[in-house]
């Protein structure tokens, strides 16, 4: 994990490691709550961790894989968010509709 860690004053070594940690923190609860714009985050602080050395592809791929599910979900939601408003506008319509008796 910090084999090849690059960064050799003991200040930036703390940081980027509570940065490492916060995000294992997020991992383990549930990363639906951070949705797409909060796993990209992690994403770009896991890439800078990268950049000193730190091996973090365990993370990196479970961040991917949980911003791809999330997506899927959220993509799904909106399209039916849109076909329920499409559906009420018919409704709306039919009901401006005079009946026939």
């Amino acid at each position: 994990f910090a084999e090849n860690f690059q960064l050799k004053h003991p200040e930036f070594q703390n940081n980027f490691l509570k940065a490492v940690d916060d995000i294992h923190q997020k991992l383990e609860s549930d990363l639906s709550e951070l949705g797409v714009t909060g796993i990209d985050d992690m994403l770009l602080k896991v890439r800078d961790a990268e950049f000193t050395g730190l091996e973090l592809l365990w993370m990196k791929e479970k961040l991917t894989n949980s911003r791809k599910k999330i997506l899927k979900h959220e993509t799904k939601i909106k399209m039916l968010e849109e076909t329920i408003r499409q559906a009420n506008l018919k409704l709306a319509r039919l009901r401006k509709k005079p009946r026939l008796e």
